[in-house]
Formats: C-alpha cells, structure tokens, sequence
C-alpha cells in the first residue's frame, strides 16, 4: 500500500485489509515521503503484527510499489492504493482461484465503484475492466482494462519479469500487466472483489499525461516484445493508437490547447485514416462530428471523396504549420 497525501482514506484501506476472511497476510505500508498527516493516520495501526510499516522519501507510486514488494515476504502480492477498499472475501477467493488454476500467474476481477463518502457510483470516466485471460499480452496493448486494485500476482512472476517502471507512470501498472501476460496465463474471477474510489485528486484524472504515458507503453512495448503486435490483427493495433491520439487530443482540446490537440488529431489520421480525428482538424464540434461519422459511414462513395478533398486541402496547411508537440512514431 503506497502512501502520499492519504489522510482522508489511509485508515479505511487499512481497516478493510485487516477485515479478510483469509488471514494468512501481511500487509506493507509504505509511506511515500506523504507531507499530510497519514503518518499520524497509519500510527494506531502499528502494534498489529502483521503490518509493517516503512516510510522513504518521495519517489512516487511505482517506487513505493516495489519498495514494498521488496519487503514482503509472501508468494502472492496484492496491490491497495490509499484510498480503494477490498471487499471482507478478496484474498479467501482469489487464493482459491489459485489452488484451482496453478498455471495462473495474475487473477483479477471485477471491481465497483464509489465516491468520496463511499456512495456507489457509475465507473464511467473512472474505471474499466475486461475479462482477460490466458496469455493476452496482445489484446492487453490494445487498451488495459485490468483494475490494479483487484489484482494478486505470484511473486515469482514479478521476480522473473521485473516490477513496476516509473517511467511509464501513471500507466505504470499497465506496461506491467503486458509483460505478465507474455510469460503467464491471467486469470478472470467474475465477481467484485474491490472497491475503487473516485475523488478529485486521483492521480488518474489527468487524461493527457496518462495518454502519453500510455503511447509511450505502446512504442516500446513494440519495440522490446516484437512477437506481442504480431499476435494481434495490426488494423486493430492502428485502432487501438489511434483512439490513444484522439484521447490525448481532447484532453488538450480541454484544456484550451488547440493547436496542440490539432498536432495529435493529425496523428490519430494519419494512423488509421480515422475520419472523425480529420474533422476534428478542421474545427468541427465533437457532438457533430460524430453526426456526420455516422452519416457518411452510410455514404462510402461520399465518404472517400470528402476524405480526399480535407486531406489535400489540410496537406498544403501542414506544410505551413510547425508540429513541435505532435508525439513521434516508431
């Protein structure tokens, strides 16, 4: 359990740990330098014998994840951030799962989602989860859809593929997952096991940082594991970075940064030829142009000429424009 500025939730993550029906664990706390006063939070839970509890300077998530990796002791690691809650059964299931599925590296499941005072909420814009199984490391680089919170993984797996790189933070966990998968079978228990908070200082929330973390995961994924793009169809892979670009746009479009969102529209065209991104080029709402996505879709031979004539108008335009922030391909 890594640790920063998590006062406001520490003692609950903490208190539904120590509620497992499965009591062979040992929970690491690893304060990550936090400069509230999560330390004074943690403090009343110290005398339990199975906590353990370590406090380093700030280097963030990833650092503080292998911090307390390192520490444990146990064949299987799970993952709690501050401010997520386990249901009473996570660990008694998914222990389970691996005593029935000893082929199994990484199980996850199912996770709901809550607000700040623990209401349930809609995991739209928060959270995402797919039922990925075997050895997925393709489909995984297509978009991760793995909550880290419902996860346990043999430890040996992380002994023998490596542990969390904070260069790729915040989608640090993802670029982990792929590299699992390419070694060992995932695993799918359909059930919630978890509970992941959405506030206003999760660290996800920034979208344009988290999408160019993730296209930095996909170029060097591809660069590192050539055989994980070829196992899966390369118009999906094209897809898959495309959305990625498009995402990124919007974010910057969000923020008032138009011109840089425009560098990754064009990206997101050139990619995959996606007609929406090369409307968005051009200044076209979003709300409309998924109106004419859709029409056209209906019009092909419409559509591939009007594909042609933006494209050669917004060609001589390009050439006019410098692209300093448009991300590089491989």
């Amino acid at each position: 359990m890594p640790v920063y500025r998590g006062e406001r939730f520490i003692a609950a993550a903490i208190e539904s740990v120590l509620a497992q029906t499965y009591r062979e664990f040992e929970l690491v706390v690893v304060n990550d330098g936090s400069p509230d006063r999560s330390a004074e939070a943690i403090r009343p839970f110290l005398p339990h014998p199975q906590i353990r509890y370590i406090e380093q300077q700030n280097a963030g998530v990833a650092a503080a994840r292998n911090t307390g990796i390192a520490a444990s002791s146990g064949a299987f690691v799970g993952l709690l951030d501050q401010d997520d809650l386990w249901l009473p059964d996570k660990l008694e299931q998914q222990i389970a799962y691996f005593r029935s599925h000893p082929e199994v590296g990484l199980v996850h499941s199912r996770v709901e989602c809550i607000d700040e005072t623990g209401a349930p909420r809609t995991c739209e814009g928060a959270i995402l989860v797919r039922p990925f199984t075997g050895l997925c490391a393709g489909q995984l680089l297509l978009g991760s859809a793995i909550a880290g919170v419902t996860v346990l993984v043999r430890k040996q797996c992380l002994d023998r593929v490596g542990r969390f790189d904070q260069q790729f933070a915040p989608a640090d966990d993802w670029e982990l997952w792929v590299r699992i998968a390419r070694l060992y079978p995932l695993g799918f228990l359909d059930r919630v096991t978890a509970k992941y908070r959405f506030h206003g200082e999760n660290v996800s929330r920034d979208q344009f940082k988290m999408q160019q973390a993730v296209l930095r995961i996909m170029d060097s994924v591809c660069d590192r594991f050539p055989d994980v793009p070829k196992s899966v169809n390369p118009v999906d892979l094209s897809a898959a970075r495309s959305r990625v670009l498009t995402h990124a746009a919007e974010a910057l479009r969000a923020r008032g940064r138009r011109r840089e969102a425009r560098s990754y529209w064009r990206e997101a065209y050139k990619t995959n030829g996606d007609f929406e991104a090369l409307l968005a080029i051009i200044g076209i709402p979003a709300r409309t142009r998924k109106r004419m996505d859709k029409l056209l879709d209906s019009m092909p031979r419409l559509s591939r000429l009007l594909r042609w004539y933006l494209y050669r108008v917004l060609t001589r335009l390009w050439a006019r424009v410098p692209t300093t922030t448009r991300p590089e391909r491989r």
